[in-house]
């Protein structure tokens, strides 16, 4: 970030705004900023929004998106109830289980999906009808061209990913642009391979330069951070910690291997609950995995999982050994407490944080509302009056306050043709900074002992 800060060429790129742009995302993106996949991954995402939001981005998702996500929700209700919790590294149903999720605390996040994306200020849109055939894309093409070059293990999230991409360019209709802030509309992904398959894909058929129909998280919040870093200054370090989070993760087919090699030793000897739950969901069992195989899917040998559980028995073993058997039950039982009353206090803290959220979000934009509304009929008032009256006698009056309207009115003009300010982008970024003043006063008053300590 701070190398393309230097290197910035063009410093009016920085300060343009989006311009009738609606901005998509798609199903991994959206699942990462309702919380999904946890908090280190959730961080960056919402601050990412907020920055679109404050240059005057319109957040959007496609419906098959929305139903995308649901289905994610309703196949981890269903393998936690049914007790099937095989899943891939960094997957939703990987932390429900290890924040403990019940089936009905899933089933609440269904309930309220909707909610919780309109309160990341993003609706939900129909993908547009075929009524213009000039602007319909080779369907077949791209799929095909995805299908080799991303390695979908899924058919249907292929078919989802071909109809976003076909949606953005005819939302488009034609308009081809270099500039993102002017591109109508643009797709963020976390799916790296696709943006490059999609930039392969179209790079005969586009000019050089034209923005493409799908763009990098990664790279989008570059672009929006250099824009204003002022309103995320811990952004890159939230981005930084995420994609720490995300590489120690295991590659899916590594991760595989290692799953089918616990079923089979399961199998074959027989192990036990705590060492097969520590083989298969544990931090630490994932950290042994990545150190001895440095995440290398040819470093990994049938012993490997052996050597993981070896380490961990032994230390156990050694553990076990410097205190008495009776005491560490007791402290596995205060443990288990102690946890529960963890997760249990987190959500209450996750449900008022929530609350004041929306009471926050509610107010700043009500008071914006009413703003805007003032701002405007006082805008037309003077407007009219400079347009049928001689302004000159209320200026050189001192004392009136049409005078000093008017001289207010042709500063706000000149403001607005230099730097490109208008009345819906300064209410968004007044809006933004009551929102952040609101929620910091509630936290305040309902935990004042939590602001004393962090002052």
């Amino acid at each position: 970030m701070l190398a393309n800060a230097l290197f910035l060429t063009d410093t009016g790129e920085a300060a343009r705004k989006f311009r009738n742009t609606e901005v998509y995302l798609d199903t991994p993106f959206l699942v990462d900023a309702l919380g999904y996949s946890g908090k280190p991954r959730q961080t960056p995402c919402k601050e990412l929004l907020e920055l679109l939001y404050e240059a005057g981005a319109e957040l959007r998702c496609f419906a098959h998106t929305l139903e995308e996500v649901r289905g994610i929700l309703y196949s981890a209700s269903s393998r936690l109830a049914s007790g099937d919790l095989h899943a891939r590294p960094g997957s939703c149903l990987e932390y429900f289980v290890s924040a403990g999720f019940e089936p009905s605390d899933v089933e609440l996040l269904i309930v309220r999906l909707e909610a919780d994306i309109e309160k990341l200020r993003i609706r939900v849109k129909s993908t547009p009808h075929y009524e213009e055939r000039i602007h319909v894309i080779d369907h077949a093409g791209l799929r095909d061209k995805l299908r080799s070059d991303v390695g979908y293990v899924i058919e249907e999230t292929l078919s989802r990913d071909v109809e976003s991409i076909a949606a953005i360019f005819r939302l488009r209709r034609g308009h081809q642009t270099v500039k993102l802030e002017h591109c109508t509309a643009v797709l963020v992904t976390t799916n790296y391979p696709l943006v490059r398959a999609v930039r392969d894909y179209f790079s005969e058929a586009l000019p050089p330069s034209t923005v493409l129909p799908c763009v990098g998280d990664h790279t989008l919040t570059n672009i929006l951070w250099l824009k204003k870093p002022q309103s995320a200054p811990a952004l890159p370090l939230h981005r930084l910690i995420a994609d720490c989070y995300a590489t120690i993760q295991p590659d899916p087919r590594l991760w595989n291997r290692f799953l089918g090699e616990i079923e089979k030793l399961e199998r074959e000897s027989g192990i036990a609950p705590d060492d097969y739950y520590f083989l298969r969901y544990s931090i630490e069992a994932k950290a042994e995995l990545m150190e001895l195989t440095l995440g290398v899917e040819s470093a990994f040998t049938q012993g490997t999982v052996k050597e993981i559980l070896d380490r961990y028995q032994t230390r156990m073993k050694q553990e076990a050994e410097d205190s008495m058997q009776a005491r560490i039950d007791t402290l596995r039982e205060q443990l288990g407490e102690a946890e529960g009353q963890a997760i249990q206090a987190a959500r209450e803290r996750e449900a008022r944080q929530t609350y004041m959220e929306q009471v926050a979000q509610k107010y700043a934009r009500w008071i914006t509302r009413v703003l805007q509304g003032l701002l405007i009929a006082a805008l037309v008032v003077i407007s009219f009056i400079a347009f049928f009256f001689d302004v000159s006698t209320y200026i050189q009056s001192s004392i009136s306050i049409i005078g000093i309207l008017l001289i207010v009115y042709f500063i706000f003009s000149l403001c607005g043709s230099i730097f490109g300010t208008t009345i819906k982008s300064a209410c968004r970024t007044v809006e933004l900074r009551l929102y952040r003043s609101i929620l910091r006063v509630l936290i305040r008053v309902s935990e004042p002992d939590a602001a004393m300590s962090s002052h």
